[in-house]
């Protein structure tokens, strides 16, 4: 399993912190390394990473979990349809996307940009809700790795509404 993080902002639109390697190589990361500044080029984030991860192998399985604390508001390259188009083509290929944000009704914002309700969740603007945002996107994506493929395929869609009730604000 290779792990690729990015950190999107407006002081650093996209900032990869760790690109495709192994998960065994991960050293841990510190709250401080999450700290938002300024705006949200939410948009150039996600179809920047799509673009990038397009390069990796085609029999890998394509996870990509977004955990924002804003709206949209300083993209410049990409546009929600564009960004559509590029989940919606690679849901069709099989990649998962994985939406969780807080301070909006991330189910308008994924919808928007072509993500399942299943894979959408909201989260409290907080240190505890933050802390419970990671945690699902952790049990949820080690759940979907004990998969067989088959399992993996079918449960993609679904895989935060396993644990989480849509209505249930992480916090």
């Amino acid at each position: 399993l290779m792990v690729t993080l990015v950190l999107f902002d407006s002081r650093a639109p996209f900032d990869v912190v760790i690109d495709a390697l192994p998960i065994a190589e991960v050293l841990d990361l510190e709250w401080d390394d999450f700290k938002p500044r300024g705006s949200t080029p939410l948009l150039d984030a996600i179809g920047r990473l799509i673009e990038r991860l397009d390069g990796r192998a085609d029999d890998e399985d394509q996870l990509v979990a977004i955990v924002t604390d804003g709206k949209e508001n300083a993209s410049s390259d990409y546009t929600s349809q564009s960004v559509r188009e590029l989940i919606e083509a690679r849901t069709e290929a099989g990649w998962t996307f994985l939406f969780l944000g807080a301070n909006q009704d991330s189910f308008t914002t994924a919808g928007a940009m072509g993500m399942r309700r299943g894979n959408t969740r909201n989260f409290a603007a907080s240190g505890s809700g933050t802390a419970r945002a990671f945690g699902e996107v952790n049990s949820s994506v080690s759940a979907q790795r004990g998969r067989s493929s088959s399992e993996r395929h079918e449960l993609r869609h679904e895989l935060l509404a396993e644990r989480t009730a849509e209505d249930d604000v992480l916090d």
